[in-house]
């Protein structure tokens, strides 16, 4: 339907003009209630709807919103309206509805809020799931899932933190991590700077940190391994499975050791700085 810019007035009275003339004069108004949006609503887009009544007909319903003017001229009375076209904030709805002699109802007002939704998708981009919490709510998100936030208005300054331990168990890659040093994060989101209404984030390690994979070519288990001289009592199955056996914090010269038959020592950073994970093999 097709919103016509005119006020509401002129809009009453064009629908006089379609109105007929009854054998008796009609002269009681018809009466118009609001069912929604409800005074006081926060509303980026909703169903303007109205319930009238007349001793006779009514014959159209005229809904005004700034310069807007929106007649109905059949029930149910009701338009959806987006009201992202209007700017956030205050917004008031004028109705009336006029029955078929041309009497008019007494003008209805509703007073909404008009609000942009603003959504923030939190994705963890550990391999290990993540422990997180953002303004006062904790969640725990799976690795490489990710979880929406959404705000009826913009929510300014995000705090979030989180932090993964390798004393858990991670289901979402099937392998076992345990021991290890606990990896945290912590920073802000100012969501108002954001050019968009929804931003992914990636949680990502510090850089110092790396989470390491060891793949078994050999036909039998292998371990428990030694990582920069913390015990991994993690063993991993041979035929050419890799597992994961955590996050540690490492430096160029630390090493990994499958007791005194293998070791790796890990002599440049540069992969780890690509993707936060390292994958070494044996044999």
């Amino acid at each position: 339907m097709k919103i016509i810019q005119h006020t509401l007035i002129i809009a009453v009275t064009l629908v006089f003009v379609a109105c007929f003339d009854s054998t008796e004069p009609d002269t009681t108004a018809p009466t118009l209630t609001f069912l929604s949006p409800k005074a006081g609503e926060y509303i980026d887009s909703a169903i303007v709807e109205v319930e009238v009544d007349d001793d006779d007909a009514v014959s159209a319903v005229i809904i005004a919103i700034g310069t807007d003017t929106i007649p109905i001229m059949k029930p149910p009375f009701r338009y959806k309206i987006d009201f992202s076209q209007y700017p956030p904030g205050p917004l008031t709805i004028k109705a009336v509805s006029v029955d078929r002699s041309g009497n008019v109802s007494m003008e209805q007002i509703v007073e909404i809020i008009v609000v942009k939704r603003y959504k923030v998708t939190m994705m963890n981009g550990f391999y290990t799931s993540l422990l997180f919490e953002m303004n006062g709510s904790t969640f725990v998100i799976a690795s490489n899932a990710a979880v929406p936030f959404e705000y009826v208005d913009n929510p300014g300054i995000l705090r979030y933190t989180g932090e993964t331990s390798q004393t858990t168990f991670d289901t979402s890659k099937g392998t076992n991590v345990i021991i290890g040093e606990t990896v945290k994060i912590a920073d802000t989101l100012d969501v108002l700077k954001q050019p968009t209404a929804t931003t992914t984030l990636r949680l990502v390690v510090p850089k110092e940190y790396a989470y390491i994979f060891i793949k078994n070519n050999s036909p039998e288990p292998i371990g428990p391994f030694s990582v920069a001289g913390t015990e991994v009592p993690v063993f991993v199955p041979g035929g050419g499975q890799t597992q994961g056996i955590g996050y540690y914090k490492i430096t160029n010269g630390s090493s990994v050791t499958y007791g005194s038959i293998k070791t790796w020592e890990i002599s440049s950073l540069d992969s780890v700085a690509t993707n936060k994970s390292l994958t070494l093999t044996f044999p």
